[in-house]
């Protein structure tokens, strides 16, 4: 049985066997090596057509900022969509942010689309639709190509301005060429600098 047969073997003889007073040596396990694992016990486990998500290990470039963290880094953050349910002080470039309501994010974010539910203070770029929510509470700088402000927002000493997508490409060529998104781009990188903090509030 490979893998599962020594493991279960293990355990078994591991047991305290019956009598009274019996006494048996604990079984030592060398965790610091490679296990030898059958790889066709683990395809009976965990089919796999090739068609899964990797959700899991966040390779589909989707990252969240929980709702009880604290997240503060002087590296950019690059990814798909970007979910904040917490508190982000960062420079963002993404496809899409989301900003929970609840949540606040600090920083300059340049994206395809936004929809701002929270609290954002910073600068705000986005190459398509920017959606400020009733409960949105917004200061600084907003760009779009198109705006969806609720009536309730409060959008305070906002410099906000309708803008097309070539303007950004004129401001600093270099940054938006490295966080370009083309078909096919699914992966999410974050450098951790020493001045960088992830913590819980």
């Amino acid at each position: 049985m490979g893998f599962f047969g020594n493991w279960f073997g293990n355990k078994a003889s591991a047991r305290t066997p019956s009598g009274a007073g019996a006494i048996t040596e604990p079984v030592v396990r060398d965790f610091t090596t490679k296990p030898n694992i059958d790889p066709a016990a683990l395809q009976k486990i965990m089919p796999r057509d090739g068609e899964g998500l990797l959700t899991v290990s966040g390779l589909d470039g989707v990252m969240t900022v929980g709702k009880d963290m604290l997240m503060t880094t002087d590296q950019p953050i690059r990814c798909q969509i970007l979910r904040v349910l917490g508190t982000l002080e960062a420079t963002v470039y993404a496809q899409r942010i989301i900003i929970a309501e609840g949540a606040r994010v600090v920083g300059s974010v340049r994206v395809n689309d936004a929809e701002v539910r929270g609290e954002f203070e910073g600068s705000l770029r986005a190459r398509g639709t920017a959606v400020f929510h009733s409960t949105a509470k917004v200061s600084g700088k907003v760009r779009a190509l198109e705006f969806t402000i609720a009536k309730e927002a409060k959008m305070t000493g906002v410099d906000i301005r309708r803008v097309v997508p070539r303007v950004f490409d004129e401001l600093n060529p270099e940054q938006i060429s490295s966080a370009s998104f083309d078909d096919g781009y699914s992966s999410m990188c974050m450098t951790v600098s020493p001045r960088s903090a992830i913590r819980r509030q």
